[in-house]
């Protein structure tokens, strides 16, 4: 009896213990961030598109759609000092702006890809900067996929070509209107 509720306690201690540290991990994220959430018709507003606590990132691949109705990107630019801070070059793929059918989309990889960067933390690292004419009132969403089994280029790849797994995306929703 006595060894039973002894196996208990520090499997309860253990528990505890393991289940703190998840709740300390940040959870991987991709998003798309703008100090703006309001503009008006033909007003250009700017947004980057980056990571939070991605432990590794060798490859990733991005689509942003968007309703051409109410938005279109004016500028597509890659930022490639957070890619290169390992010593390794990137590798552009795909980069394209489509504004008929509303969907931007970045295929990118570090090379070689021992050059991989990454870590935990929640230090937002910019990987591209967007800018967005509004062009009617209402909202407009830009939304992140990086579903890969929607599109085999999609996602977050490690050093080893892993698709990361549980990775968070963070959309932007602009409220559009005619005046101030």
């Amino acid at each position: 009896m006595r060894y039973t509720v002894i196996l208990g306690m520090i499997v309860l201690l253990l528990f505890v213990g393991c289940s703190k540290n998840e709740e300390n991990t940040p959870q991987p994220t991709i998003s798309l961030q703008s100090s703006v959430s309001s503009a008006v018709v033909n007003e250009i507003i700017d947004a980057d598109l980056g990571f939070k606590a991605v432990q590794e990132i060798a490859a990733v691949g991005v689509k942003i759609t968007y309703n051409p109705a109410k938005i279109e990107i004016t500028e597509l630019n890659r930022d490639d000092s957070y890619f290169t801070s390992g010593g390794g070059t990137v590798q552009q793929m795909e980069f394209s702006v489509d504004n008929d059918n509303g969907v931007a989309k970045m295929v990118l990889a570090i090379f070689p890809s021992d050059s991989a960067v990454g870590d935990d933390s929640e230090t937002f690292h910019r990987i591209a900067s967007l800018q967005i004419r509004a062009l009617s009132p209402g909202d407009a969403s830009l939304s992140i996929s990086i579903d890969n089994s929607a599109d085999s280029d999609l996602g977050i790849f490690d050093r080893n070509a892993n698709l990361v797994s549980d990775v968070d995306v963070e959309n932007i929703t602009l409220s559009i209107s005619n005046s101030r």
